[in-house]
């Protein structure tokens, strides 16, 4: 803890080093890491990682994000602003966050300019619906995570992180 609460190595790299650590001192042994590992999670996180690659590399994700805008701008710049806040939060619970603001980032920058709006204000609600994952278990690698180990269901992720999203939003 010391180590990454200092900035010596990253926090992915000083777990790593602590459960090899663990296993090396024998403080755990390879049958009870093999057995706490939640196998379903990690084949979930892979198998969602294709989903958000062709839904970059096929270009769906930026055509959603243009043909909304193309729908609201009629409206005005906080129309098309809550469009792409929503519609980032609803590609977000499928897709990583961070692959979900990347896409509709330049869609909300054009959008912002062709209107006569703040690209920051509206590039800040791709920004906020990026990191709005609690609707879905498959939202976050950390919601997948505690799902098993909290013995969650999935039905609690949009009991809860529905009503979560939607003050953050209101916010």
């Amino acid at each position: 803890l010391i180590v990454s609460a200092m900035g010596w190595l990253p926090i992915a790299h000083t777990m790593m080093l602590g459960a090899i650590a663990m296993a090396l001192t024998g403080c755990l042994s390879m049958d009870e890491a093999y057995r706490a590992v939640d196998w379903r999670a990690v084949f979930l996180i892979a198998g969602l990682l294709p989903v958000s690659i062709a839904m970059v590399q096929t270009g769906a994700a930026d055509l959603l994000g243009r043909q909304l805008v193309a729908l609201l701008a009629p409206f005005g710049v906080r129309a098309v602003a809550g469009g792409l806040l929503l519609l980032t939060v609803l590609l977000a619970q499928f897709m990583s966050g961070q692959v979900t603001g990347v896409v509709l980032a330049p869609v909300a920058i054009s959008a912002a300019t062709a209107l006569g709006g703040d690209p920051r204000a509206m590039a800040m609600m791709v920004a906020l619906g990026a990191s709005l994952t609690f609707i879905m278990p498959t939202a976050h690698p950390v919601n997948v995570f505690v799902m098993a180990a909290g013995g969650y269901r999935t039905s609690d992720y949009p009991r809860l992180g529905l009503p979560l999203t939607l003050v953050l939003i209101a916010a």
